[in-house]
């Protein structure tokens, strides 16, 4: 198994440890998983595999006296069977990778030619405007708390068109890498999304690997960018009515 696969789906684990501490509680770490059967959160796993020994019926066993549903796993090796335990793939995608020894690509021009400037997200007001930018605009979401700005590990990043922040990402600094998250920006600008992203992370996170995963549209974004895909991961979801 390549080191910077693990890597990458260490530092992702985490990241949902970073967000479930954020939110008052934490989960638990062994050397095949990351578990977390307290509270869900939306859009994060309650088990991120971290071995690829871990079969599917070992993790049906950790998951079988949870209260929680739907449950959620991330098989960051993609070769897990939960078909048993009535769950269904939700989600298909790359771990990618991006050596810091690669050089950030070269601004990319918008379609309407307006500037575009990424730097750090500080302060409990940005933060806010970077969460409704993330939600399409949505003023009642509450996923990022105040207290990830106190984490040395996190790091928002934003892009901003005059004094509106269009774009953003999250890093997540963990196990010798930078992993990027909660990509967002403009429609039809993916790619230009993510040289300013890199360009920004080399800055906040000089030396530092880029790692995360992406699907369709984002992944081609991250390739055209100078990252490469290390391998597959899966998102499974259990089924409604299977405890």
């Amino acid at each position: 198994m390549a080191p910077m696969l693990l890597a990458a789906a260490r530092n992702n684990s985490s990241w949902c440890e970073a967000m479930c501490r954020a939110h008052g509680f934490s989960g638990e770490l062994s050397d095949v998983a990351w578990v977390n059967l307290k509270k869900s959160l939306t859009y994060y796993p309650n088990l991120v595999i971290l071995s690829p020994s871990m079969s599917g019926s070992e993790v049906l066993d950790v998951l079988r006296e949870a209260s929680l549903e739907p449950l959620f796993v991330k098989d960051s090796f993609a070769n897990a069977d939960l078909l048993p335990g009535n769950y269904r793939i939700l989600i298909e995608a790359q771990w990618i990778h991006r050596p810091a020894a690669v050089a950030a690509s070269a601004p990319v021009a918008s379609r309407d030619g307006a500037d575009q400037r990424w730097r750090r997200v500080t302060g409990a007001d940005e933060l806010r405007a970077w969460e409704r930018a993330w939600a399409g605009g949505d003023t009642s979401v509450n996923t990022f708390p105040e207290t990830l700005l106190l984490d040395d590990d996190v790091i928002f990043l934003g892009g901003f068109s005059d004094d509106s922040l269009v774009a953003g990402a999250v890093l997540h600094l963990s196990h010798g890498v930078a992993g990027v998250t909660n990509v967002f920006g403009p429609p039809g600008e993916s790619v230009r999304t993510w040289a300013g992203l890199i360009s920004c992370a080399h800055e906040e996170a000089p030396g530092v690997d880029l790692v995360g995963y992406e699907r369709d549209v984002e992944l081609a974004a991250a390739e055209a960018n100078g990252f490469s895909p290390l391998g597959p991961v899966r998102i499974w979801q259990q089924m409604a009515g299977s405890q």
